[in-house]
C-alpha cells in the first residue's frame, strides 16, 4: 500500500486525536449517539473508520478506533495479496483465493498486541465476482468458533 502499512496494520484502538498525523483531514465525518464515522481517500482505496467513545453522550471524550474498513481501488484475486499490503500478512494466513471462494466473506483471526495487551481481532475480507475488494478488521474477536 502506497500509504505506509503500519498506518493500518495498528490503526484499530488509535486514539481520535492520532488520526490526522497518520491519516490527513477525513473526507467525512459522521457523529451519531452511537459513535463517530469518518472516511479517508488514500492512494489505494476508500477507508471508512468506526471510533467508539470511552465517555456517555454530551461528555469530552476521547473515541478510539473500533474498527476499519477499506475498500480496494484494484481489487485482489488472493488474501495474501489483499492483506500483505496493510501489514496484515502472515497473521492472517492460509492464503485463499477469492474465484474460488463460495462465500462472501473471507473470515479470519488477527492477533494483536499493544497496551492493553495480547488479543485476538477479526479480520474479513469481501468477495465480489471473484476477486477481494473490501478488507475489514474489527476489535472483537471472532465469533465464528
Amino acid at each position: 500500500m502506497t500509504d505506509g502499512a503500519d498506518r493500518l496494520r495498528s490503526l484499530t484502538g488509535a486514539r481520535a486525536d492520532s488520526l490526522a498525523s497518520r491519516l490527513g483531514e477525513p473526507a467525512t465525518v459522521r457523529i451519531s449517539e452511537f459513535g463517530e464515522w469518518r472516511i479517508y481517500d488514500l492512494d489505494d482505496g476508500s477507508l471508512r473508520l468506526r471510533l467508539s467513545r470511552s465517555e456517555p453522550e454530551g461528555a469530552e471524550a476521547e473515541g478510539r478506533v473500533a474498527g476499519w474498513t477499506l475498500t480496494l481501488s484494484v481489487p485482489a484475486d488472493t488474501l495474501r495479496e489483499a492483506s500483505e499490503p496493510l501489514g496484515l500478512w502472515p497473521d492472517v494466513a492460509p492464503d485463499e483465493r477469492a474465484d474460488g471462494f463460495r462465500m462472501p466473506l473471507i473470515r479470519r483471526s488477527l492477533p494483536t498486541t499493544g497496551a492493553h495487551g495480547a488479543g485476538e481481532h477479526t479480520l474479513t475480507a469481501t468477495v465480489r465476482y471473484g476477486v477481494i475488494t473490501q478488507v475489514s478488521v474489527f476489535d472483537e474477536a471472532p465469533d465464528w468458533y
